[in-house]
Formats: structure tokens, C-alpha cells, sequence
């Protein structure tokens, strides 16, 4: 039985609003992550002045790029070649710490498959939407040739659409580890409740 006309219109008007809040969303995390950039950069400096290589996470293209560009310019995100993304990779991984202090991560493009093991230290001046992509990317780190501990930061702008996605994360995280190791958790939010709840409903 097909849908009513009245029923279409319903579930266009609500893909409509939904795309609508994505997009405030999106506005939102840039200003979020925009305000923290010199806080940012003072982190990433007192790392490297204390001896120590820096992975930087982010999410939009204009803050992976700013941060690369103060740092060196070393990045992976997407858009880029094997041959630059190899290139990078190994300048972080094998040059000192004068010429190649930091590497700055698209989360999506970066988050599987790359060993960066020069860096113990893991800053997100940017948060994904789930668990599995935060624990991801401090995974580049944590592999076979890791001589010592890794450490995650993460940035968060008070007041702000960060806490609402760090508890989100923190939420999903619960849950997985209630299903998996049988701990006890809290009620479990997804994203679309984040969408609501920004849109006041």
C-alpha cells in the first residue's frame, strides 16, 4: 500500500528540517572549533618545546589546514593523493622534531590504516560522532613500534555544541561497553537526538 500524499509531504518536511539542523550543525562545530585555535596552538607548542611530536584531529577542512599550516604543513585529509599521504606519513614518522613536530589528521581520512608512532601525544581540536572513530585515530599511535604511553586531549569549547557531542560520544561509549563487558550504563543518545535537542524540540 503506497503512502499517502499527506504522509510524503510529512516525511518531506521532516528530511528538509533535518538537512536544515545538519547544517546549523556544521556551522555550529566550525565556530566551536574556530574559538579554540590559539588555545590550541599554545598546547601544541608547550608539547613541542617539552620534545614531544603532536597528532592533531580535526573534522573541517579549513581548521586541518590552519593547523597544518602553523605546524609545518604536514596533514592527511582527504582529497590527497597515496603518494602525499605516504610522503607525509613517513616525514612525520622518521625527520626530528625541529622539521616535523606535528601531523594534523582529517578524522575521516585518517583514521584507519596509518602507523604514526612518533607521536604519543593526540589532540582533538575537532570530536567525530562516535566512539569507534575517536579510539581510531589514537590507535594510529598505539601500534607495533610504540615505545611509551598514548595520550588523548580533547578540546572543548564551554558552553558550546562540543559538550553536546563529547556526551554523545560518552553515551555510545557506555552502551558499548555495557554490551560487550557487561558494565552498566546510561540511557544511550544517538545524533538524532542531538539534532532535536539543538533545534529546541
Amino acid at each position: 500500500m503506497g503512502l499517502s500524499e499527506r504522509s510524503a509531504a510529512v516525511r518531506a518536511k521532516f528530511r528538509a528540517e533535518a538537512s536544515q539542523h545538519l547544517v546549523k550543525i556544521s556551522v555550529l562545530r566550525r565556530l566551536a572549533a574556530k574559538a579554540k585555535m590559539g588555545m590550541a596552538e599554545e598546547w601544541i607548542n608547550e608539547h613541542i618545546e617539552a620534545g614531544r611530536k603532536v597528532l592533531v584531529a580535526a573534522h573541517h577542512r579549513d581548521i586541518v589546514d590552519a593547523l597544518a599550516l602553523k605546524f609545518g604543513g604536514l596533514k592527511i585529509q582527504g582529497g590527497m593523493n597515496v603518494s602525499e599521504v605516504e610522503k607525509a606519513k613517513q616525514r612525520f614518522q622518521e625527520e626530528s622534531l625541529e622539521e616535523a613536530p606535528v601531523l594534523v589528521l582529517s578524522i575521516q581520512a585518517a583514521k584507519s590504516g596509518h602507523t604514526l608512532t612518533a607521536a604519543q601525544d593526540v589532540l582533538f581540536v575537532e570530536l567525530p560522532w562516535t566512539p569507534a572513530d575517536v579510539d581510531q585515530t589514537v590507535a594510529r599511535c598505539h601500534r607495533i613500534g610504540q615505545k611509551g604511553s598514548v595520550t588523548a586531549t580533547y578540546m572543548l569549547t564551554a558552553n558550546t555544541i562540543d559538550e553536546k557531542i563529547y556526551e554523545l560520544i560518552d553515551s555510545k561509549r557506555a552502551v558499548v561497553n555495557q554490551a560487550t563487558e557487561g558494565q552498566e550504563g546510561g540511557v544511550s543518545r544517538s545524533t538524532s537526538d542531538l539534532v532535536m535537542d539543538l533545534a529546541g524540540v
